[in-house]
């Protein structure tokens, strides 16, 4: 077939298509009676995420100066880092082509001030090893 499962199609005599070898949504992500849907999905993808985790710094771990995954969110493991704002196809496309936008411009200044927050953090913490050494 050389295509996803979902992509395949039958023009019918009609002319609408037909998807014969689509399959079902994930079950698990409907949940049970009376449960939250939402909640079972953020759970399922919780658990999806640190299994891939887990898999990852397994394989990670045989190797030298490789990245180490942690689950959770930035703040939960202490990094304070403001959000940025979402783009856009367009925009971004715009940005690659060199055109200065001013969703890019706002992005720029936000890294720019949380690299400098950490820089300054840094510096403040190694003068007050220096000053406790001395």
């Amino acid at each position: 077939m050389g295509c996803w499962d979902f992509e395949f199609a039958i023009r019918k005599r009609n002319g609408d298509l037909r998807y014969p070898y689509r399959q079902q949504k994930i079950g698990v992500l409907r949940g049970g009676k009376g449960q939250n849907r939402h909640k079972v999905g953020e759970a399922y993808f919780k658990a999806l995420r640190a299994g891939y985790i887990a898999i990852a710094n397994d394989v990670a771990a045989r190797t030298v100066d490789a990245t180490r995954y942690v689950t959770g969110t930035y703040r939960d493991h202490g990094i304070r880092q403001d959000r940025l704002e979402h783009l856009g196809d367009r925009i971004i496309g715009n940005e690659k082509n060199g055109l200065v936008t001013d969703p890019g411009s706002r992005n720029a200044r936000i890294i720019f001030n949380d690299r400098l927050r950490h820089v300054r953090h840094t510096a403040a913490n190694e003068l007050l090893a220096l000053r406790r050494e001395a």
